[in-house]
């Protein structure tokens, strides 16, 4: 799960932050380091040239649940245009658990959501 924390800081040049919430499903303690991203776009694909912010998790207990804040670069702001020509955020955002696919699972299906 995904939540939005806080817009960022224009002054500061800092881009919005979301909270992350993530779980261990599994039976096993997870001791193999991974990333948690969140990634901005503006539809459902991703490539490696999408704004993106993310954390290294170094471990994850059986049964435990953890949330990490990821701040997003301000340039999410300035993604799309209006009608108007006047620049918009991004429309969707990519959360992603073992974003760099480092963990063994029995199944990948849940590490994301959109």
């Amino acid at each position: 799960m995904a939540r939005f924390v806080d817009a960022g800081h224009p002054e500061k040049k800092l881009g919005p932050r979301f909270r992350v919430w993530f779980s261990n499903n599994g039976r096993q303690d997870a001791v193999t380091p991974m990333n948690v991203s969140v990634i901005a776009a503006n539809d459902d694909r991703l490539s490696a040239d999408l704004p993106q912010a993310g954390v290294r998790v170094e471990s994850i207990a059986a049964g435990e649940t953890q949330s990490v804040d990821l701040r997003l670069p301000w340039e999410v702001y300035d993604m799309g245009r209006d009608a108007s020509g006047n620049p918009t955020a991004f429309a969707k955002l990519h959360a992603i658990v073992d974003s760099h696919g480092e963990v063994a699972e029995t199944s990948e299906s849940n590490n994301g959501i959109l």
